[in-house]
């Protein structure tokens, strides 16, 4: 496994520096790939720099979000972040700050001695680190993050001590708005569809979701709703796939930069643990609130509080850890 992480790095070092593109210093949003918690143990990475509300052709210069999305054990492990930048992005060496929640990793379980059976480690992380930019578009990251909080019943022993350190290579993307003068208007959701990357219930655990504005009946060839959308998610689980169906309501309309939202969900809703790495998919209903943010023409994130109300089969909710979960994505807006 060691050996194809640094073959993979090599590979993106070859193919960034080769195309690397001269250019702006300010980019909309990043790609990349490596090994610890921003990368989903060992997997890929996308970090959106947002534009600034009262200046909208600038870039954020100063804070990112980010979502990571890796793979170990037969399991797929992700991890959300929001990361600070005190001096900036432009100098060539960039130290940054970076608080992260993830599903780092996968820890065998030391007492079964007869097969083996791995268990997902959770936990909020906070991380220090610097990066090194060799041109405009590559750059290389070194990281180390402190667990703040262990959500499973892990000992420090178990999870290798509460220190991790992260290596990556990330390639900055052009905004497409730098030097351009660009309007509120040209942010607006351009057509019927989005579809996000992201994890939580409306992505199916950590998946994809596709979201559709229904045109208003009577008006021919169609005018969008601009108040409601349908959703679908598909995506991966501790218990295998999963999958959610919702209506989403957008009272103060698509149109606006920040898009606060109301949400109705049908699908797996959570998992239960039992025993040691063995869980079962729990499917019910689910309301939610959050809020689109549309940080370029086609690129948005999104978050959301979900609070599951009610379980199908015979469970409860107080079969659950928490009733109340979080939800977050990047979304292009097509």
């Amino acid at each position: 496994m060691k050996k194809k992480t640094v073959l993979l790095l090599v590979l993106l070092l070859l193919v960034f520096t080769a195309r690397a593109q001269a250019g702006t210093k300010d980019r909309l949003f990043s790609v990349g790939a490596g090994y610890g918690i921003p990368y989903g143990h060992i997997g890929v990475s996308l970090e959106v720099n947002p534009l600034l509300p009262a200046d909208l052709h600038r870039v954020n210069n100063y804070f990112s979000f980010s979502l990571g999305l890796g793979y170990k054990q037969d399991s797929p492990l992700f991890a959300m972040g929001l990361n600070a930048f005190p001096l900036g992005r432009s100098s060539l060496i960039t130290p940054r700050f970076s608080f992260h929640y993830s599903k780092m990793d996968r820890i065998r379980d030391k007492w079964n001695y007869w097969e083996e059976d791995y268990d997902t480690l959770d936990a909020l992380t906070l991380g220090g680190g610097l990066g090194l930019r060799l041109n405009e578009s590559l750059s290389f990251w070194a990281d180390a993050f402190y667990l703040l909080h262990v959500y499973n019943d892990f000992s420090d022993d178990e999870i290798g001590g509460r220190f991790k350190f992260a290596l990556g290579a990330q390639l900055n993307l052009q905004s497409g708005y730098q030097g351009q003068s660009a309007a509120p208007a040209d942010l607006r959701d351009p057509s019927f569809m989005q579809i996000g990357l992201g994890a939580g219930i409306p992505y199916g655990g950590i998946g994809i979701n596709l979201e559709f504005s229904p045109l208003l009946p009577g008006t021919g060839a169609g005018k969008l709703n601009n108040y409601s959308s349908l959703l679908v998610g598909s995506g991966f689980g501790p218990a295998g796939s999963s999958y959610s169906l919702g209506l989403r309501i957008y009272p103060l309309g698509k149109e606006k930069v920040y898009r606060p939202r109301l949400g109705l969900h049908f699908g797996t809703v959570g998992f239960v643990k039992w025993g040691r790495g063995n869980y079962s998919m729990l499917e019910g209903l689910a309301v939610s609130a959050g809020s689109l943010y549309q940080v370029g023409k086609h690129l948005a994130i999104d978050g959301d509080l979900v609070i599951i109300t009610a379980l199908l089969h015979g469970w409860r909710l107080q079969d659950l850890d928490s009733p109340i979960k979080v939800s977050f994505g990047l979304r292009w807006l097509l």
